[in-house]
């Protein structure tokens, strides 16, 4: 079973070193090929998270964008959008201009989160987290006329 390991990864032994050179060659080979699938992972799961942040921003942005501005449930509803996706809305900050903008004027919601990279456990940093910090800009659309 060593000879047919040596004979597949023989690139990995240049050296004869005997079997215990063999072994831990192949030891950490396998925790660097474990890390980095790990790192790889972590890294696409943040920006799948930051993404479904930034589709719910840019979901209430078109409302905003209708209602001149954000109004009281403006922040419920991203909040329930990110709860629906699966993730915890409280561990998300939300700000947004509020109502009422004319038509035209530039809207805004801003929000940030953070993300445990849990892959740099294994490189002995346990508390490793991705700031996510992101504004969505918009325009108002409906022109509000005042009386008189």
């Amino acid at each position: 079973m060593v000879a047919y390991i040596r004979h597949r990864f023989s690139f990995f032994f240049r050296q004869e070193q005997g079997v215990v050179a063999d072994i831990l060659g192949l030891i950490f080979f396998g925790y660097f090929a474990v890390v980095t699938v790990a790192f790889i992972v972590n890294f696409l799961m943040a920006s799948t998270y930051q993404g479904d942040l930034n589709y719910a921003a840019k979901q209430e942005m078109g409302t905003m964008s209708e209602q001149n501005g954000a109004d009281a449930g403006s922040e419920q509803r991203f909040r329930n959008m990110i709860k629906v996706m699966g993730h915890d809305p409280n561990k998300v900050t939300f700000s947004a201009t509020p109502q009422t903008v004319q038509r035209y004027d530039p809207l805004y919601i801003h929000y940030t989160s953070t993300y445990p990279l849990w892959a740099y456990k294994f490189l002995g940093m346990p508390n490793e987290t991705l700031q996510i910090d992101e504004t969505i800009p918009g325009v108002a659309r409906k022109l509000l006329r005042g009386g008189g």
